[in-house]
């Protein structure tokens, strides 16, 4: 699963303001990656009753990871504040952080190759480490959920190496 040299992510770093995540959260392991638009597309169905939504953006999340490849997603949007939230969402308060930032591009089916590539070679080789925060997919307001295509970034957080 190697990117094409064509398919190769540009990266910029990018300060982003802290912010509360409010939205749906699974539990995955490498085996059930795979399941992961079907809580995208659950939360979708449901993300417009949200009133104290902030901006346009949906986010994807990833934290409590281990050395086997299990993790917590959380596909939300970002709040204004916890209150009102509908009873099955959980919550996330994300710090300020420096993040760099892939376009991604393709089909959100191939996002696992561009995590691949930037985990397992962008990253070693930059002058970066993870910042040890949640690592997140961002689909913009021109994502389109039915295609899989469009307006898709990940960001991860980094600090200069020590």
């Amino acid at each position: 699963m190697k990117l094409t040299d064509a398919n190769i992510p540009s990266v910029r770093l990018e300060t982003g303001s802290a912010m509360l995540l409010g939205g749906l959260r699974k539990q995955f392991t490498p085996d059930t990656y795979a399941d992961m638009p079907m809580l995208r597309d659950q939360f979708f169905a449901i993300c417009d009753s949200v009133s104290n939504r902030i901006g346009s953006f949906a986010y994807g999340a990833m934290y409590s990871s281990d050395a086997e490849g299990n993790l917590d997603y959380l596909c939300g949007m970002e709040v204004d504040d916890f209150e009102g939230l509908p009873a099955e969402f959980s919550r996330m308060r994300v710090p300020e952080q420096t993040y760099a930032v892939f376009t991604h591009s393709g089909h959100s089916s191939e996002l696992q190759k561009t995590w691949m590539y930037i985990l397992g070679e962008w990253l070693p080789n930059s002058d970066y480490e993870d910042a040890g925060t949640p690592d997140f997919e961002r689909y913009g307001p021109q994502f389109d959920q039915a295609t899989g295509l469009q307006d898709m970034e990940i960001w991860i957080p980094v600090r200069p190496k020590k």
